[in-house]
């Protein structure tokens, strides 16, 4: 009796020990994965709260964009496009690598533009001691826009930046306050468009553009003595298509003259794309110097590699290339919020006499608008595709002043080498240039007259969507009209 209740204590003891190691093998892998001794090769896979309806495996897809689209766990996990090749330790990306296509979705994402994390830009009265001001508000400054009182603060971290703004702006030594939102290339937010491919010959053999744009009917100008300011990623003066014509510049980014539109290798903005808009700057220099071939380009680079930058590098930016004697300044960029900063930079641009053209943006809307193009002292300007229609992916609204052609525009792109993107930065120098060639032509016309022969040279654009309607401005760019080579 004894000897069959000890047999059965330890049958169930054995079962009991049996199932413990049998729990534990089947955890053991899952733990070692993410452990520091897990192999490279194992994917790490983030998942990802979303409710899909129909609970079908999407191929990778973040149906509401709250985590970046993770590879499968059997799948390699591939390395994005635009790698570039691999680099000795400690030795910089030279020249970036043109993108692949990546398509559009069919309804944009909407996307709008955040503050930087502890920061500020005040104004203050004249004669106020920025360091001591800063030192009250237990902040430091970063930055300072020389002449203008303007300064880039580093507040308390301790605090919320919202109160301490606030709190800042109520101070009877500013004049105002703000964060310090973020601007971006069009064609650097989420899912737009981007490089397509690589061409080996100039633009103007590969594309029908300047014969759409009746550029040889302005062959009167070239846009001499006239200074082309290009607010973006920098531009690489060493191109066969800029060399000779691009001018020392001023890098707002890192307060410094080095202005070359270089990757830095980086993901810059953690989007898994790294340096997506290395060579935008260039691209969009290149399209200037098609149309007013003898124009000066001032770079001044105001976005990163990944086609970020702020409000202050672009106030910077701006209030640099008005010192520097620029003529015509263009932003191939845009940010959702409304910074004071920039508005005061882009009206005191008016103010003396420079003409500000803007890219509408492009996320197919009209609200919320993108600035500065909704601003009345920029010119604002929407891209056209075949037939003069929309280009699909083109804001539009009605502070749009006219469209150019924004699909497929080859044009120089670091390293010597000529590749097409699309977007509304593309469709903003052709307007950038036209601009040049006019000045050229009047002697130095006064900037409510260049902006009229642009307004008054397009080709109207006819729509049957209603929804566009008076929202393209007056038309598409004519160059040949808009100079009048003829009288």
């Amino acid at each position: 009796m004894h000897r069959d209740r000890t047999r059965r204590w330890s049958t169930l003891l054995i079962l009991l020990l049996t199932s413990v190691l049998l729990l534990g093998g089947l955890s053991g892998p899952s733990t070692l994965a993410r452990g520091a001794n897990a192999p490279d090769s194992l994917p790490f896979v983030v998942q990802d709260d979303e409710d899909d309806e129909d609970d079908e495996d999407d191929e990778g897809e973040d149906d509401d964009d709250d985590v970046p689209p993770q590879p499968a766990p059997e799948q390699p996990v591939e390395q994005p496009a635009e790698q570039p090749a691999e680099q000795p330790a400690q030795q910089p990306v030279e020249q970036p690598q043109p993108q692949q296509p990546v398509a559009a979705p069919a309804e944009p994402i909407e996307v709008v533009d955040a503050p930087r994390f502890n920061q500020a830009i005040v104004r203050l009265r004249a004669n106020t001691d920025a360091d001591d001001f800063a030192a009250r508000y237990d902040g430091v400054v970063l930055r300072e826009i020389p002449d203008r009182d303007i300064y880039l603060l580093e507040l308390d971290v301790n605090r919320d930046d919202d109160d301490e703004v606030t709190e800042i702006g109520r101070d009877d030594e500013t004049v105002w306050a703000e964060l310090n939102y973020t601007n971006q290339a069009p064609e650097g937010r989420p899912r737009r468009f981007f490089t397509t491919g690589d061409h080996s010959a100039p633009m103007a053999e590969d594309q029908p553009t300047p014969e759409v744009l009746n550029l040889d009917a302005a062959g009167c100008a070239t846009g001499a003595d006239v200074t082309v300011a290009i607010l973006d990623t920098g531009i690489d003066a060493t191109h066969p298509a800029l060399n000779g014509r691009v001018l020392p510049g001023y890098n707002a980014v890192t307060d410094s003259d080095q202005t070359n539109d270089i990757a830095d290798g980086q993901d810059d903005d953690s989007d898994g794309r790294v340096d997506e808009m290395a060579g935008h700057g260039t691209h969009v220099a290149g399209i200037v110097a098609e149309v007013a071939p003898d124009a000066d380009l001032l770079p001044i680079k105001v976005l990163n590699s990944d086609g970020i930058g702020d409000a202050f590098y672009v106030a910077a930016g701006i209030y640099t290339a008005i010192d520097e004697g620029a003529d015509i300044l263009n932003l191939s960029l845009s940010s959702t919020y409304d910074a004071r900063v920039v508005a005061e930079a882009t009206s005191d641009a008016a103010d003396q006499g420079v003409l500000v053209v803007a890219a509408a943006g492009n996320a197919d809307r009209e609200d919320p608008a993108e600035y500065p193009s909704i601003y009345s002292d920029a010119v604002s300007v929407a891209a056209t595709g075949p037939d003069d229609a929309k280009a699909d992916f083109s804001n539009y609204h009605r502070r749009v002043d006219l469209s150019a052609p924004g699909m497929e525009i080859v044009s120089a792109f670091p390293g010597g080498s000529y590749v097409s993107w699309s977007g509304t930065s593309m469709a903003a120098p052709f307007v950038s240039g036209t601009a040049a060639l006019i000045e050229d032509e009047r002697g130095g016309a006064p900037l409510g007259d260049v902006r009229r022969a642009l307004i008054e040279g397009a080709t109207p654009i006819e729509t049957t969507e209603e929804r566009l309607e008076g929202k393209l401005g007056a038309g598409r760019l004519d160059i040949g009209a808009s100079v009048k080579c003829d009288g």
